[in-house]
């Protein structure tokens, strides 16, 4: 289950519940409610907590500013279709476009399975000046498509 996993993790890290919770921007209370299984949380959810838990504190805080900074598309497109526009995925790789010059960077699908290998693939991408946050959701949506929660273990 994934409170058991989360409850290992923030064990793993060392961290008590007030730091877990700090690091994730959460009261304890909520995060409490996270770890005992209380409250049910969907893939992007689970993977916002377990990723701030492992981050460092910059790389937590950027990320936070990538999810929370939403700018409005221009045309309306699906979410499907914007996040094709700056993250796809095709038989061997996650490819990130570089938006300013249509350059492409990317990420072999092998390397990414666990939560841990999207953690580090953001980790690495939120250093580059050109990633954005639609780019990182685009990313999270699709490796967590990806990937089983529930065998998270």
């Amino acid at each position: 289950m994934f409170h058991e996993h989360l409850r290992s993790v923030r064990q793993n890290l060392g961290l008590n519940i007030k730091q877990a919770a700090k690091r994730c921007a959460l009261s304890q209370s909520r995060y409490l409610d996270y770890e005992q299984g209380f409250e049910q949380l969907d893939h992007l959810q689970r993977f916002g907590v377990l990723s701030l838990l492992g981050l460092d504190r910059h790389a937590s805080q950027r990320l936070m500013h990538l999810l929370k900074d939403e700018r409005p598309e221009s045309p309306p497109l699906s979410a499907d279709q914007r996040d094709q526009q700056y993250v796809y995925a095709n038989k061997h790789s996650y490819v990130f476009v570089n938006r300013d010059d249509l350059s492409e960077y990317s990420i072999p699908v092998h390397d990414v399975g666990w939560t841990e290998d999207i953690l580090r693939v953001i980790s690495e991408m939120i250093k580059l000046d050109w990633i954005s946050n639609v780019h990182i959701k685009a990313f999270i949506r699709l490796a967590c498509s990806r990937l089983d929660f529930e065998k998270v273990s």
